[in-house]
């Protein structure tokens, strides 16, 4: 679930909440989007993660 402006490669997105991973990163992190396929945003995290994000479960907005 997104909370702002148009989802697309090269936007800056912070995480609001991810559910059901056991390593999921920190609520508050920031990170650009480097691809999208299927109902996975793949998310380059400012804290040196790379981590999807499940369009429609987990919550994020786009920061710019």
């Amino acid at each position: 679930m997104t909370d702002g402006g148009e989802v697309k490669v090269g936007k800056r997105v912070e995480l609001i909440e991810m559910y059901d991973d056991p390593q999921a990163i920190e609520p508050g992190t920031k990170g650009t989007i480097v691809h999208i396929g299927g109902d996975v945003i793949n998310v380059n995290w400012d804290n040196g993660r790379r981590l999807g994000l499940i369009m429609d479960v987990d919550k994020f907005k786009v920061i710019s």
